[in-house]
């Protein structure tokens, strides 16, 4: 598994222009899977060899949604396993233009890699701190919050990320907001942090959890009483 099909090698021998030519033959196929296939392999390329510069620009110049789709999977798999010898700084450039993208399905397919293997990353943070700040937030709420809560590492490095996006998912319109979201997993994401905290002793984070109740409770969405309701215990005891 992993990255065997962008064949890395095969772009550092001797052999290299051929690949490069298959590649550009690949792009202009009249199928879509054909091309869709090119434009992965043509980001990889970049990431990884420093090829197909132009390609690029062009795709970000004219917003290509097939290109973009292609760059945005290639993203959600590296975010996932364990693949080295890329240059992350690149990736984090069009990470940031997609997650602002204008394009919904491009949004939508870019929050795949919330997991386990992402909040393990040491990287992680810094791709997280432009998500809940991007619009792809708005199509990934739910994923998100599942994963922060599925998460068997401790997510206190992330909390006053964490706390940010929950003022940010807040902000959405509330019928958006119940769409996309089983919101008492946002009561499920704030106790865990603030568990956490007392376990650490960490005061700073134990007040951004306080602060988030009352914010809550302030922000008067339909879904707030439900949430007090089923508390049965825990902070607000």
């Amino acid at each position: 598994h992993g990255y065997h099909y962008y064949f890395n090698n095969a772009f550092d021998s001797e052999f290299k222009d051929s690949f490069v030519a298959l590649v550009q033959m690949m792009l202009e196929s009249s199928y879509h899977d054909v091309r869709k296939e090119a434009h992965k392999q043509i980001f990889a390329r970049w990431l990884f060899n420093g090829l197909f510069e132009e390609e690029i620009q062009q795709s970000l110049n004219s917003k290509n949604q097939e290109s973009l789709l292609g760059y945005a999977s290639v993203i959600n798999q590296l975010l996932v396993d364990n693949t080295k010898g890329y240059n992350h700084s690149k990736m984090k450039q069009i990470f940031e233009i997609l997650v602002n993208s204008e394009n919904e399905e491009i949004l939508k397919k870019i929050g795949r890699f919330f997991g386990k293997k992402f909040w393990s990353k040491k990287y992680a943070r810094e791709f997280f701190e432009m998500y809940v700040q991007s619009k792809a937030l708005n199509h990934n709420v739910y994923n998100i919050l599942h994963s922060i809560e599925e998460s068997s590492i401790g997510m206190a490095q992330f909390s006053d990320l964490i706390i940010i996006m929950i003022q940010n998912i807040l902000k959405l319109k509330t019928q958006d907001l119940m769409s996309n979201l089983d919101t008492d997993a946002i009561t499920r994401v704030i106790q865990q942090l603030y568990d956490q905290a007392e376990n650490d002793d960490d005061d700073e984070t134990l007040g951004y959890c306080l602060d988030m109740w009352d914010e809550l409770l302030a922000s008067n969405h339909a879904f707030i009483r439900n949430m007090t309701e089923k508390l049965d215990g825990g902070l607000l005891a």
